[in-house]
């Protein structure tokens, strides 16, 4: 069994980036018969980080730079430990959640309890119900990510980082709103 380990420089393509990226991961040779038993060797080759990490998703640019920090965290461990950047994106709805201002901190018996996530997502303002179930699954999926025996995919992690962007979306760019309102216009103009 033949293994490598490769490094390689990447340049974006787009013409106004040429962003150059480092690649490192690992790589095999695999055999393949064909028709007349000839063998043919076939080398495989899987990345397990770039630096500068790539950028899976767009994070709208009023996202809270904490929430942002743990998303470019999970961003570096994606390819490598897929359980690892789930559970970052976990930690990035924890601090966004403290930004939303949702308390983190229950008095009872006059001692100060902290509030699991699940209770806190549970204190989200009726403005919000839209978006709970978002919150719920990414908290689960985190989860998932922080306990043994949970085997998290990267497929996994995607799913996470789609209903995390479009939470983000709804959150911080308000596409929905802007497309109502830009809607409205064009049709009380009855055109442009």
């Amino acid at each position: 069994m033949i293994e490598y380990t490769f490094t390689t420089l990447l340049t974006c393509s787009n013409q106004r980036c040429k962003e150059v990226v480092t690649c490192l991961g690992r790589g095999y040779v695999k055999t393949k018969y064909g028709r007349n038993n000839d063998i043919e060797y076939i080398e495989y080759f899987k990345p397990i980080f770039f630096y500068p990490a790539l950028q899976i998703f767009d994070i709208p640019v009023k996202t809270p730079e904490e929430v942002k920090a743990h998303i470019h965290s999970s961003f570096s461990l994606f390819f490598n430990n897929p359980s690892a950047a789930a559970n970052q994106i976990r930690i990035a709805l924890e601090c966004l959640l403290t930004h939303m201002k949702i308390k983190r901190y229950n008095i009872s018996n006059g001692k100060q309890r902290r509030l699991n996530l699940h209770q806190r997502i549970e204190l989200l303002p009726a403005k919000y119900q839209h978006v709970k179930d978002l919150f719920f699954a990414i908290k689960w999926l985190g989860n998932s990510g922080s306990h043994c025996g949970d085997k998290i995919t990267m497929d996994n992690v995607f799913d996470g980082y789609d209903m995390l962007s479009f939470l983000l979306e709804e959150l911080y760019e308000n596409r929905q709103t802007h497309a109502k309102k830009l809607a409205k216009k064009i049709n009380d103009n009855k055109g442009v």
